[in-house]
């Protein structure tokens, strides 16, 4: 039975259409790898292109299709000559997984310095135990840009345990490659690396320290880091704050900033000096040792923060740099061991005993800047010392101090066979106003040598000049008389002015600030004179004679007693002194025990008597 046309026909649809439907999805497959196959064909051909933004965004595409079919045209440009299609190539060859490995290894230990560098970027993108390997081994790759790809590519890795070796990289010569390890240990963040990155804030290169500061920011220090930069380029904001934080924690700090002493920037050196002179003597170890530098500059700035210091331990060194070959050393460290002030003063005091002559010199010059009368006695026994220029620096000294209990011993002093040592001696006693020395000066005037002459005449004239205002007030007190400026005649020189008792013409004896002499009769008195204050009372019945006095006041006298220095004043010949009776007060505290008759004569020759009751 023929079969019938419609169901014929039907069938042959249905079977067509079940055969066009598999035919379709096999096709689209086939399209979709030939549309593939196409692309990748495409893109390797692009790698070829002169612009290198063409072969880069080629790269990037192989590295998306992770084609393994790719990998050796790929591995072909990692010497590409632009550095953005070399980028594109190492992270396309990363996406290649495991397969990219022993090709990369392979290279990584090329003949070609810039092969291995190239394979070492690649690495970093592939996360296989291996790649780790190689990249540990580069680092101790004798080629510096080697070291500083491998150090690149652990940071990709980011694997921890990376972080030892990169540790050790720290320590390289090279700043090239101190920088491409901070950078690493910043990338990985590991804790383990705040100590080594902190100390290298104290690197001599500017870039390190740059780079240092920015790793610290991965392990959690940036703040700090970032204050130790500022604090170093002067930001005073930032040197409180580093100098607080140092107080507690100074231990890695000390060294970061004692590095930076001798900075090509005198405004990081100036920092450093200032920061570590605010940390205190926990610093000093670690500042002595920098003493030893041959730059003048850098003692200087080490001078300045023993200054800062303020702690005993400072002295030493500090007296040791007194003999300093540079001038200015020295004068920093007089003027370092002055600031310490009185911490200072026992350990220099020791000094004045030493057996070498640059320590006592240097004691005797530091001593009298420290304005410490304490230090009185010690000075005046170097006066005798056996060397003149520790005499001479004990005479300056003691003038800077400007204690009258020198005196004595400067007047010796002025009488030495050193000119320098006279001359020191002399000065200082211009500047105590001791009118003593003119005794000692007065008799250089005749027969002298031309320089003692010179000197005594010098003295003379500036000792004028210290004492003219309060010249009134010298009194002497073996002959109880007023000083007076006299004048030595220098034959064919002209004269030389200087003050002495008005009656013996001698300085040894003078009293000084007396504003007021009062001739007291008193019999129960037994000293010669007494003191109180700028007041002279003067036993005046203990004398044969007349004396200098402004007052006079009876307390306990007889009549005869009253009426006997009446009598001298009298008979007295002292045309001065006898203007000035009928000028005097006269006050008498025991008026009752005289008789009227005594009281007449005290109201004839003196011009005021006042009867107290």
């Amino acid at each position: 039975m023929p079969i019938p046309f419609r169901e014929s026909m039907g069938d042959t649809p249905l079977c067509g259409v079940a055969h066009g439907q598999r035919t379709g999805a096999e096709s689209s497959a086939g399209i979709a790898v030939m549309s593939r196959e196409m692309s990748i064909s495409h893109d390797l051909g692009a790698i070829t292109s002169e612009n290198w933004q063409v072969r880069a965004a080629a790269c990037a595409r192989l590295g998306a299709s992770s084609d393994l079919a790719a990998l050796p045209a790929l591995l072909g440009l990692l010497l590409d000559a632009h550095t953005r299609v070399r980028e594109a190539v190492w992270a396309a060859l990363g996406r290649m997984g495991a397969a990219a490995v022993e090709p990369l290894l392979a290279r990584a230990t090329h003949a070609s310095p810039e092969m291995r560098q190239s394979a070492c970027q690649a690495l970093g993108y592939v996360r296989d135990a291996r790649a780790l390997a190689a990249l540990l081994a580069r680092l101790a790759d004798e080629n510096i840009l080697v070291r500083q790809a491998a150090c690149a590519g652990l940071a990709r890795q980011g694997d921890p345990h990376a972080v030892p070796a990169l540790l050790d990289q720290l320590r390289h010569p090279r700043a090239a490659v101190r920088i491409a390890a901070c950078r690493a240990l910043g990338a990985l963040g590991d804790p383990r690396a705040r100590e080594a990155l902190l100390a290298l804030l104290g690197d001599d290169d500017a870039r390190v320290r740059e780079a240092a500061a920015t790793a610290l920011e991965g392990v959690g220090e940036g703040a700090l880091g970032r204050t130790v930069l500022r604090s170093l380029q002067g930001d005073p904001l930032a040197l409180e704050a580093l100098a607080e934080r140092a107080r507690t924690d100074a231990g890695w700090l000390i060294p970061v900033l004692a590095s930076h002493l001798d900075d090509s920037s005198a405004r990081v050196r100036v920092a450093a000096c200032a920061t570590l002179g605010r940390i205190g003597p926990a610093c000093l170890e670690a500042v002595i040792a920098q003493l030893g530098r041959p730059e003048a500059e850098v003692r200087r700035l080490v001078l300045q923060v023993l200054r800062a210091v303020n702690d005993p331990a400072a002295v030493p060194p500090l007296m040791a740099k007194l003999g300093d070959a540079e001038w200015r050393t020295r004068q920093s460290a007089r003027a370092a061991l002055a600031a310490l002030g009185p911490i200072a003063l026992e350990p220099l005091l020791r000094y004045l005993e030493a057996p070498e002559t640059m320590a006592r010199l240097a004691a005797c010059q530091v001593l009298g800047t420290l304005k410490d009368g304490r230090a009185v006695s010690g000075l005046l026994g170097r006066l005798g010392d056996a060397d003149a220029p520790v005499r001479a620096a004990a005479c300056t000294a003691l003038g800077q101090l400007g204690d009258p209990r020198a005196i004595p011993g400067l007047l010796a002093c002025a009488g030495d066979e050193c000119l320098p040592v006279r001359a020191a001696a002399c000065r200082t006693l211009c500047l105590l106003g001791a009118v003593q020395v003119t005794d000692v000066l007065v008799p250089l005037l005749y027969g002298a040598s031309p320089e003692l002459r010179a000197l005594a005449v010098q003295t003379l004239l500036e000792l004028r000049e210290t004492l003219e205002p309060r010249a009134h007030a010298f009194y002497c007190g073996a002959c109880l008389s007023r000083f007076i400026w006299k004048q030595a005649v220098l034959h064919g020189v002209g004269t030389a002015p200087y003050l002495a008792c008005r009656q013996c013409g001698k300085s040894a004896h003078a009293l000084s600030e007396v504003n007021l002499v009062v001739a007291v009769l008193d019999n129960t008195l037994r000293e010669p004179y007494r003191m109180e204050g700028t007041t002279a009372r003067v036993h005046a019945l203990a004398r044969e004679g007349m004396f200098d006095f402004d007052a006079v006041a009876i307390l306990r006298a007889t009549d005869y007693e009253v009426e006997r220095f009446c009598m001298w004043a009298g008979n007295d010949l002292d045309a001065e002194r006898v203007r000035r009776y009928r000028r005097l007060l006269c006050q008498v505290w025991n008026h009752a025990a005289l008789s009227e008759s005594t009281i007449n004569v005290l109201r004839s020759m003196f011009g005021r008597v006042i009867c107290e009751e």
